[in-house]
């Protein structure tokens, strides 16, 4: 998995808010704005929580969607490796909410420990590639040489 928003993604719960904002107002223009904004995809819906599930959207209302277990097992008997990117090393609020500029770190790393860590070989299994934006996470250097690496050895294994 490469830069997985497993815990939704910032941008998409505050262009989802804004636009539910700018549909409840009584004003025309603004209305179509808000409503014309909050047209999204299942895949960016999925986005804005990380629920992948069909049952999550259909049983809870808007606010218990964050309030969501967002993992199943899904990838519990998946050889998986989890490749994701930051764009600073510094620890703040900040760095942790900004994460790799579109997906908040919290979201990035939510199966870190709950899965990847958890396989053989969890030194392989997470890599964080610093001062990289999520734009640039599939052609970073270190990305390529990763999943060679790991895919050697599954072949070899």
């Amino acid at each position: 998995m490469i830069n997985s928003p497993d815990g939704g993604s910032y941008i998409e719960k505050i262009g989802f808010w804004l636009g539910l904002g700018a549909e409840s107002l009584p004003i025309l223009p603004v209305h179509i704005l808000g409503f014309i904004g909050n047209q999204r995809s299942d895949a960016i819906k999925d986005l804005s929580h990380g629920i992948i599930r069909e049952e999550d959207w259909i049983q809870n209302d808007q606010m218990k969607r964050y309030l969501n277990d967002l993992y199943f097992g899904e990838l519990d008997d998946v050889n998986a490796t989890q490749i994701y990117s930051l764009v600073t090393k510094t620890e703040s609020k900040w760095s942790s909410w900004i994460g790799d500029g579109i997906v908040e770190k919290p979201s990035l790393t939510l199966l870190s420990d709950k899965v990847y860590r958890k396989k053989s070989n969890p030194e392989s299994r997470v890599h964080c590639l610093f001062e990289t934006s999520h734009y640039q996470v599939m052609a970073h250097p270190q990305t390529s040489r990763i999943l060679r690496g790991t895919l050697n050895d599954r072949i070899n294994f």
